[in-house]
């Protein structure tokens, strides 16, 4: 995932979802092993929320959007599960880790030539990332998904240099990873990313002299000071290069500003919320009505509230921004109970205090305290790559690999129950989701054929892609956006005419599956219009309005449809609509045009 623009898309992340699958199956050969048992309360909180979280998508509206939400948090689930109660030696952690920084190298080699170039610089010719300018996305297609990723690797290898019993090489190579890792964040110009980032290090500054207490305190003070000279070299230099560098700087100039986009989006996520604010609306469902309340300043179209807390309340009501609150505080409480075990243990000796395990649990603990701001102003935990490490950082706060006092019992009840859980959703993602890949290859490079004007070529992939599954809306879609392109070319009406009742069957099967969608709306209602079909397409021009009513584009198809109708009235009123919502000149120049048609005609 973290090389394929970080899974955002079902092509992308399905592959990683079966192999994640094919090791939970395997899990059945270590059952018998005697595991170090997880912490019980995190384990219950776990499966509250991720049951809940199943349930919600189960009785969603748009199925096809739920599902993604479904799989995800499936894999999240068996990415922490393995970590929790299979995979929970000290030194595998720490290899995987390490690992974890070579990507995060990966990653900044390519955000570097992106910066440094200015452009789109990518390893896959088939990966088209989004122009973000001199701000660097790496491999994922977001400079904020980046910095998502290298805040918690860098984390990671910052608390193995200063916490784990590693020998100097070790320690060289994850200091290394870990200022890379900074570096590259500076270079991703997120906002929220410096934020996350620098409350990061104060957490770490906070819990590592908590844990020099329990030394002597003239090597606490030494450490103290020690930090205090690092961390001032590291914001000296982070000023300095933002400084600059006029677009970062620019970025980082405008991290408190009211004229953020964000709180638009977050506005919206309320007022979705105040629909059903026990439950929510539905999983996925905050990219349709957030188009409904979204104010007419934001033409661009929302698809996450950019507050993972708010999307959560909005689509999961009070239930699952609570249940969801539950497991992060469960964890960090238990994290830090432990980390005080350690330090009791081995009070007043600190080489004996330096420990792998220690090392994690201070890194762990950092990260989510991390994620837990950077959430506030970002959807990370949208983004399978980052969901899933995540998972992974949570699991090694459920269970640091020792045992704790009064913890068996329950708790070793509770962990060998839920190892049968792996390989039950193995099963479920190998027979339910896998099967769905076919459809979402064929429907990615449709859609990349009718973005170049292949149209031909579009639809015989979409075709191709619904005879293995016709519940994907978008398939649909790009079938009859194709068809309806091919035959607004055609100079032989009846051709034309069959390619335009050939589009409104696809429209309209596409709606049955995501009946909010504008695109499918307003593809239906031009292509009656092709047909010469003004009173059929006219209600459905209406509810595409309804579901946007402040696109200043989808007033624009209205006011289209009005003046081809003979509305020239209604035409006028409509294309003034979309140029207080959007201005534009060529719809100011259509708009005259209507004026000066409707005064000829006489009409009112």
């Amino acid at each position: 995932m973290e090389l394929l623009i970080g899974g955002t898309r079902p092509l992308f992340s399905l592959p990683a979802y079966g192999l994640l699958a094919l090791a939970s199956l395997l899990t059945v050969f270590s059952f018998r092993r005697p595991d170090p048992a997880a912490s019980f309360h995190c384990l219950l909180v776990s499966v509250v929320f991720v049951g809940m979280i199943l349930l919600r998508c189960f009785f969603s509206p748009v199925d096809y959007l739920a599902s993604s939400d479904l799989n995800l948090v499936l894999s999240a689930a068996m990415v922490y599960l393995l970590f929790a109660l299979i995979l929970t030696g000290g030194k595998l952690r720490l290899i995987f880790v390490m690992f974890l920084l070579a990507i995060g190298l990966i990653h900044v080699v390519t955000a570097s030539i992106q910066h440094l170039r200015g452009e789109r610089f990518t390893l896959f010719d088939f990966i088209q990332p989004a122009d973000y300018g001199l701000r660097a996305t790496g491999l994922y297609i977001c400079p904020n998904h980046l910095a998502g990723y290298l805040e918690v690797v860098a984390m990671m290898g910052l608390s193995i240099v200063c916490w784990s019993r590693q020998n100097i090489w070790v320690k060289i190579l994850a200091g290394y990873g870990a200022v890379v890792c900074f570096a590259g964040i500076v270079l991703t110009g997120s906002r929220g990313g410096y934020l996350s980032t620098g409350f990061g290090l104060v957490v770490f500054l906070v819990l590592s002299f908590l844990i020099l207490r329990q030394t002597n305190r003239q090597r606490m003070w030494l450490a103290v000071v020690g930090s205090l000279v690092v961390a001032g070299v590291l914001l000296a230099g982070t000023a300095l290069v933002i400084s600059k560098q006029y677009s970062l700087k620019s970025r980082a100039e405008r991290i408190f500003t009211k004229q953020d986009g964000r709180f638009d989006l977050w506005k919206s996520a309320v007022e979705q919320a105040k629909l059903k604010p026990v439950f929510g609306t539905g999983a996925g469902s905050y990219q349709y009505y957030a188009r409904l309340f979204r104010p007419a300043q934001t033409q661009a179209d929302p698809v996450y509230a950019h507050n993972d807390y708010l999307q959560l309340l909005a689509e999961y009501g009070l239930v699952g921004l609570v249940a969801g609150l539950a497991f992060l505080f469960c964890h960090w409480w238990w994290g830090w109970k432990v980390t005080k075990q350690i330090i009791g243990e081995h009070s007043g000796n600190q080489r004996r205090l330096q420990s792998d395990t220690l090392a994690l649990n201070i890194g762990a603990l950092t990260s989510v305290a991390i994620y837990a701001v950077h959430s506030l102003v970002d959807f990370n935990l949208h983004i399978p790559a980052n969901a899933l490490l995540m998972a992974f950082v949570f699991a090694m706060l459920a269970n640091h690999g020792g045992t704790m006092p009064l913890m068996r019992g329950a708790a070793d009840r509770a962990s060998r129950c839920l190892k049968l859980a792996l390989p039950a959703i193995a099963i479920w993602i190998m027979a339910g989701v896998l099967p769905a890949w076919p459809s979402e290859y064929f429907s990615e490079k449709a859609r990349i054929a009718y973005k170049e004007e292949r149209f031909s070529e579009s639809i015989a992939l979409a075709e191709r892609g619904l005879a293995s599954d016709q519940t994907n809306p978008f398939l649909w879609r790009y079938l009859g956006q194709s068809q309806f392109s091919l035959a607004e070319v055609m100079t032989n009406s009846p051709p034309a005419q069959a390619l335009f009742a050939s589009a409104v069957k696809s429209f309209r099967n596409g709606l049955k599956h995501y009946p909010q969608e504008q695109w499918l709306l307003l593809g239906l209602a031009t292509s009656l219009d092709g047909l010469g079909r003004f009173a059929e397409a006219k209600p459905v021009y209406q509810e595409a309005v309804r579901w946007n009513p402040t696109s200043g584009s989808v007033h624009l198809y209205y006011a289209n449809h009005l003046r081809l109708a003979g509305e020239l009235s209604a035409a006028e009123a409509a294309y003034k609509k979309s140029l207080e919502l959007s201005w534009s000149f060529t719809v100011y120049h259509i708009l005259e045009d209507v004026q000066k048609a409707k005064a000829a005609s006489g009409q009112p």
